[in-house]
């Protein structure tokens, strides 16, 4: 039996080798992280700076008493009182500004010793202008006070002033908060005591009665700054 022949040995291949291809790769710097963005508020937004004008509007109790001949003299009644503050922020948390300070009673009810009569149609008003500070804490609640150059009137529903004292010291206190209403705006509420002592006017009689006013008031506030 005849065996079959085994195919030749496959030739070697000589083996071929391949030059490693340095390839360099310039570096790509990795790009900064931004941080995540927030909208931008405008200068100023929520802060106490550059101009303020502050109105304030509302009522309470006000008393102006003296001694005339002898006799106590009182003049008390409900009373509106208006402010209208315009001034200007020297830090973030300080304000200065000019103040108009008014505080006036509707038929007051007048008080001489132990007898007391209603003065239909008349109406007693404590006027003031002065210079003032306001004190802002981080939450907006305020500290503010007044100095203020104060007289005493007396006059008719027409406007026409029946009695006046002569200008004496004068000043207010209150303790109020904001809220913020828009960028600049804040509206709130005050709680204001205000003080103030004034001669009459000299007569011919002898020395003038002084005359001390104390008037309490919760009022309510609109303020740009």
């Amino acid at each position: 039996m005849q065996l079959a022949e085994s195919p030749p040995p496959a030739p070697p291949y000589p083996q071929q080798t391949y030059p490693q291809r340095q390839q360099a790769y310039p570096q790509q710097p990795y790009p900064q992280q931004i941080p995540a963005t927030t909208d931008a508020q405008p200068t100023g937004y929520h802060e106490h700076d550059g101009v303020l004008v502050r109105l304030q509007l509302g009522g309470g109790y006000t008393s102006m008493s003296s001694e005339i001949i002898g006799a106590k003299a009182e003049i008390t009644g409900g009373a509106v009182n208006l402010n209208i503050a315009v001034g200007g922020a020297v830090s973030r948390s300080v304000v200065l500004y000019g103040e108009i300070i008014g505080s006036t009673i509707s038929n007051p009810t007048l008080k001489i010793d132990d007898v007391s009569v209603t003065a239909n149609n008349v109406s007693a008003s404590a006027i003031g202008i002065g210079l003032g500070v306001a004190y802002y804490l981080p939450d907006n609640t305020y500290f503010s006070g007044t100095i203020a150059s104060t007289t005493l009137e007396i006059s008719d529903n027409n406007q026409n002033t029946n009695a006046e004292t002569d200008s004496g010291l004068g000043f207010t206190l209150q303790v109020g908060h904001e809220w913020w209403a828009s960028d600049n705006w804040g509206v709130g509420v005050a709680g204001q005591f205000l003080h103030a002592s004034v001669q009459d006017k000299p007569t011919d009689g002898g020395t003038p009665p002084t005359w001390s006013t104390n008037a309490f008031g919760l009022l309510c506030s609109a303020s740009y700054n």
